[in-house]
């Protein structure tokens, strides 16, 4: 079962891998091959940059980690910012530079 932040029920039926799935990660997890296997599983659709800023335990430049993986150009920009615009309901931008 999922429960929302508002206590309601919203999934009964899934099992923990499909339940999984469905939630949306940053890209703050300290290991690139992690940072990979999430990616695959979870798809660049579900994946948006984090920072541990203003903390200092977060990366200089969280954004040359993603670019680093070497995914094509479509996966790089939702993960870059293309996944928080969409869910936040702006405008999408035309590239992340």
């Amino acid at each position: 079962m999922i429960v929302d932040a508002h206590c309601h029920v919203i999934a009964t039926q899934l099992g923990p891998d499909a339940s999984l799935r469905r939630f949306y990660y940053d890209t703050i997890t300290h290991d690139q091959p992690l940072l990979a296997g999430l990616v695959g599983y979870a798809g660049a659709d579900h994946v948006l940059l984090g920072s541990d800023r203003p903390f200092d335990m977060g990366r200089e430049q969280p954004a040359r980690e993603v670019r680093a993986l070497g995914l094509g150009h479509e996966d790089e920009q939702l993960i870059l910012g293309g996944n928080a615009s969409r869910l936040l309901g702006l405008r999408q931008p035309g590239t992340v530079t």
